[in-house]
């Protein structure tokens, strides 16, 4: 009879002895020893998050705890989960990148949505009536600017005047008049169309511009928007006067004033709700998302309680300048827009951010 064979294995909870009999039979010592729990087999590893499952210790296995759709998209990517010395899985995935928050504009994908997303994708469009982006190519014939408004049929201007140019200041692009009171100017008559149909008789809107201006009209001031008729002051007319007051008229008076600084690029909220119970509440001026404080200048006259807008017949609407008649400023208009609703302080302050960010829409 041969001499038993004996075997040591080393497992990782500690020294196991085990003796074959010379019968072939397994003999784990004496049954009220410390004898080691029973082994299980090894289990085919999986793909998918970390954790779960046996494993070989040290092998190494893809994983993703996101959708699986944005894996491999933009920013994210899969990272490697490990088998721990004990043959489990562990938890973490080490290394993955998932979605993130988007950051607007910066040419990066956060999301993993296949595309970066602009800052002007992310305006509000409750309500919008119209929308210009002044972005054409720097130093290229200009003939019209386009309504990107999705709302009814677009209301594009035709530009007339022969001085008024693309330009493209610090990364944005708008409108440059170098002039104060030339011709320049982005123009149509709105009667009949949707500026018509929704701002007549109108007790909220909300008109939103991105601007730099360097100097304008010292009499009657320089209009930077207007809805009216020919020369004068429009039944929607939005004038700035050196050195720095800005002016609202509202059915040809003068409602509102301010003194806010324009002559660095920024973007401004002229908000009109004529159902407001408090006089002050009826006209607010925003420059960057903050409410700017009223001025006497002009002596103003804030419109009655429940005032509506009245419209002349075939009216015009203008960029720039007046309908008709030389009022251009002096700077640049970068973008406008026309809401039908008096916007939120929050919508407001949203806005303001995105358009200080970008307010050009130069995708594809």
């Amino acid at each position: 009879m041969s001499m038993p064979t004996v075997l040591l294995s080393a497992v990782f909870s500690g020294l196991v002895f085990v003796t074959m009999t010379s019968n072939g039979e397994e003999d784990s010592g004496n049954s009220n020893g410390p004898g080691g729990s029973a082994g299980t087999g090894e289990a085919g590893a999986t793909g998918g998050s970390g954790g779960g499952g046996v494993c070989r210790p040290g092998e190494d296995r893809s994983c993703y705890s996101a959708a699986p759709e944005t894996e491999g998209i933009g920013i994210c990517q899969p990272g490697k989960a490990f088998c721990d010395v004990s043959g489990q899985w562990i938890a973490d995935c080490l290394g993955e990148i998932t979605p993130a928050a988007e950051i607007y504009s910066n040419g990066i994908d956060e999301d993993c949505d296949g595309a970066d997303a602009s800052a002007t994708q992310a305006l509000v469009t409750r309500a919008l009536l119209t929308r210009y982006f002044l972005d054409d190519e720097p130093e290229t014939p200009l003939s019209s600017l386009r309504d990107s408004s999705p709302e009814g049929t677009p209301v594009n201007l035709n530009v007339v005047g022969g001085t008024v140019t693309a330009a493209e200041v610090d990364g944005h692009r708008g409108l440059f008049w170098a002039l104060v009171n030339s011709a320049g100017r982005g123009v149509a008559s709105v009667g009949t169309t949707k500026v018509e149909d929704q701002l007549l008789g109108a007790k909220q809107l909300t008109v939103e511009v991105v601007l730099s201006i360097a100097g304008g009209d010292v009499s009657e001031g320089s209009a930077i928007t207007s809805l009216g008729m020919g020369g004068g002051f429009g039944q929607l007319d939005l004038r700035f006067l050196p050195p720095q007051n800005l002016r609202f008229y509202w059915n040809n008076q003068l409602a509102a004033s301010w003194e806010p600084l324009v002559h660095e690029r920024c973007v401004l909220h002229v908000v009109v709700d004529t159902d407001a119970p408090m006089p002050a509440d009826r006209i607010k001026l925003y420059r960057n998302g903050v409410q700017v404080s009223a001025s006497n200048n002009g002596s103003p006259t804030v419109p009655a309680l429940g005032t509506t807008l009245n419209l002349s017949n075939d009216p015009r609407y203008a960029l720039g300048n007046r309908s008709s008649g030389m009022r251009s400023f002096q700077g640049l208009l970068y973008y406008s827009a026309i809401y039908t609703t008096n916007l939120s302080a929050e919508e407001i302050e949203r806005n303001a951010s995105l358009l200080l960010l970008d307010d050009d829409d130069l995708a594809p």
